[in-house]
């Protein structure tokens, strides 16, 4: 159902975003100690998420749009499905 580009898109985007939330995890438990290095670590580590969960979601929709024009199919005659479910 997926093509190989997609699903390496997905694991590729996957694999290094979550390693580097996970360092910053670390970091923001370490901050527990010290209120004011929580709160900067905290709003550091929700910006940060925000940002990747955004990056991933426009890879993994450009890489899908990109798989959509290269079978040859026009966009209209796409399943509405299809069409209204990659933006949702």
């Amino acid at each position: 159902m997926f093509s190989p580009q997609l699903v390496a898109t997905i694991d590729d985007e996957l694999r290094w975003r979550e390693a580097e939330l996970a360092l910053a995890k670390v970091q923001l438990q370490r901050s527990l100690g010290d209120h004011t290095l929580f709160s900067f670590s905290y709003r550091c580590f929700v910006a940060m998420t925000y940002a990747h969960f955004e990056a991933y979601t426009k890879r993994v929709i450009a890489q899908a749009m990109q798989d959509i024009f290269d079978s040859g199919h026009p966009w209209s005659q796409c399943v509405q499905s299809v069409k209204t479910n990659l933006f949702a």
